[in-house]
């Protein structure tokens, strides 16, 4: 069921921008502005950032490049060795995928937090340095869960306040809602409202949220 959620709401946040799937600098710095306004009604459980790139190198030389720098910089040890590469550096685990693709090495880094401390931000800040400085193209992926105190019946004030309301599209599932919002400033989030035994959390991920819920 979680998997038939995440490809619709994917379907449904990607109908709505217009297929848009990249973040421009002022998009990572407008969900910033929402984290800090979030992160003082609610408190964080986890966040994370998805981030992907193209490079001519060869899965083999990426994957070695990838594997020195981690160790390098960080200090720490990879877990898995491979096209998928393991680690965790200060308390953020990281998954990185890849693999060959229309001639090219493509490379996706997954990392995910549940340190409250630590600002969606800073993980863009680990997923550049591992980056190759050879990459084609970007895309930025962002979410941020958020326990709340209340049921999933209705939008935070601190969202409605900075959106266009006029363009707020919900849709119901089974434990709560999904809506995609776009801001005054006119980058678009979407929201996942659920409630599970274990209480409510509200989920806000930019373009789209990459995890399931």
């Amino acid at each position: 069921m979680k998997k038939i959620l995440i490809i619709f709401l994917g379907i449904f946040s990607l109908l709505i921008i217009n297929g848009r799937y990249c973040l421009a600098k002022q998009d990572v710095e407008s969900f910033s502005v929402i984290e800090n306004k979030m992160s003082e009604e609610f408190d964080i459980v986890e966040n994370g950032v998805k981030f992907q790139y193209c490079t001519n190198l060869s899965e083999n030389q990426e994957n070695e490049r990838i594997e020195n720098c981690i160790m390098n910089k960080y200090g720490v040890d990879i877990v898995d060795k491979g096209n998928n590469i393991k680690a965790e550096i200060k308390n953020v685990e990281i998954d990185i995928s890849i693999y060959s693709i229309d001639n090219k090495t493509k490379v996706e880094i997954v990392l995910i937090n549940k340190d409250s401390s630590v600002k969606t931000e800073s993980l863009l800040d680990i997923a550049k340095e591992i980056r190759s400085n050879e990459y084609i193209g970007t895309r930025i992926f962002q979410f941020i869960k958020y326990r709340t105190k209340y049921s999933a019946e209705s939008i935070p004030k601190s969202i409605i306040e900075n959106s266009k309301q006029d363009t707020i599209r919900s849709l119901e599932i089974n434990n709560g809602r999904v809506s995609n919002i776009v801001m005054n400033d006119d980058k678009s989030i979407n929201v996942a409202q659920v409630n599970y035994n274990s209480g409510s959390y509200l989920i806000i991920g930019t373009p789209t949220i990459f995890i399931t819920y």
